[in-house]
């Protein structure tokens, strides 16, 4: 019995073996990247919260950290992004801004909404007036993905917070750079339905590594046996 795995073959092999494995290797660096970037946003949330302010300066460095704002809701002019789910029912994100104490704005994430609760007269418990102390976490608002529409200001229409449209279409004069993501429990009336901020980000890249390298194990295996295949003595006996 001779290894005989001929030249086509072979070229074939290494040629899908290379893909693989190298889809495994890119899975292990973003594996490392995820848990990086999973360990700082740890780090950041378990710093003491910091206060909103309008002139909260735009630091990528303040993004997923804790923070606190008061301030009266102008709930005339929150904006709702579609295409939001919630354990598998489609709904919207109410965004809302919030009018601080010092003249300025902050743009409130306040939760989830079902589709049928869209229209504010349905939800008017879930919209308090007055004074309100919040606490939630920040983080960077804007497109996340090449695939999302572009907002559309004029029709209301938004795919991803966005503060720059957001506070023009609310034609708000000074507005901080992040959104606040508000946290705790239902408001009255059980909506919005706030976000879990302690959530942790998705990181199935091991999973997927050992999938592909799998896949490469299990190539080389049949390669190997089409090759010795190939070289058995055309008068050997079956056995």
């Amino acid at each position: 019995m001779r290894f005989r795995p001929g030249a086509w073959l072979t070229a074939a092999v290494l040629l899908v073996l290379a893909v693989l494995i190298g889809l495994g290797s890119w899975q292990v660096q973003r594996l490392e990247w995820k848990e990086a970037v999973i360990a700082e946003r740890a780090t950041r949330r378990a710093a003491p919260p910091i206060s909103v302010a309008a002139g909260l300066p735009d630091d990528p460095g303040l993004a997923f950290r804790r923070a606190v704002a008061e301030g009266r809701f102008l709930h005339e002019s929150e904006m709702l992004v579609i295409h939001r789910t919630h354990r598998g029912r489609p709904g919207y994100e109410v965004v809302t801004p919030l009018r601080l104490a010092d003249g300025g704005h902050v743009l409130v994430n306040r939760g989830w909404i079902p589709i049928a609760r869209a229209d504010p007269a349905r939800r008017r418990h879930g919209r308090p007036a007055g004074r309100v102390a919040l606490s939630g976490f920040l983080r960077p608002a804007g497109k996340t993905g090449r695939w999302l529409p572009d907002n559309d200001p004029v029709e209301d229409l938004w795919y991803y917070p966005d503060i720059v449209e957001m506070a023009a279409r609310a034609r708000l004069p000074r507005v901080a750079p992040l959104l606040l993501v508000a946290e705790g429990r239902a408001r009255p009336g059980g909506l919005p339905i706030p976000l879990d901020g302690a959530a942790p980000l998705p990181n199935r890249h091991l999973e997927y590594a050992l999938t592909w390298y799998g896949l490469a194990a299990a190539l080389a295996a049949i390669y190997m046996l089409l090759a010795v295949q190939r070289g058995r003595p055309t008068d050997e006996p079956d056995r």
